[in-house]
């Protein structure tokens, strides 16, 4: 057997009530660097992929205020890329898709600027 771990099946695996002490986290750190105002929303990811192409999980989301297609422009173009997903007009940040080494990145993608 090997140590080795996937890193989909990772995050498949992780509960909600991590997901939304870590979606907690990234909006204080994301408020405390003088980034947008943030709230943190229950949402749903969707797998979309491989043999569970619509399968979709409950998680936690940074939803970001703001001008969506700006933010996301800003995102993507960060010294370290962030996908994002828009949503009602929103850009969402799903905890679900990020780990805990992530979170300083989409911080500082968000700035203040």
């Amino acid at each position: 057997s090997s140590d080795l771990e996937v890193p989909v099946v990772a995050r498949l695996e992780v509960d909600p009530a991590t997901l939304r002490a870590r979606a907690e986290a990234l909006a204080a750190a994301i408020a405390a660097a003088g980034g947008p105002a943030v709230t943190v929303e229950a949402s749903t990811a969707t797998v979309g992929g491989g043999a569970m192409p619509t399968a979709s999980l409950p998680s936690w989301a940074v939803v970001v205020a703001g001008a969506a297609a700006a933010i996301d422009a800003r995102l993507r173009a960060a010294a370290v890329p962030v996908i994002a997903r828009i949503a009602d007009g929103r850009v969402w940040l799903d905890a679900r898709t990020l780990a805990d080494d992530e979170l300083p990145a989409v911080v500082a993608a968000l700035g203040p600027g």
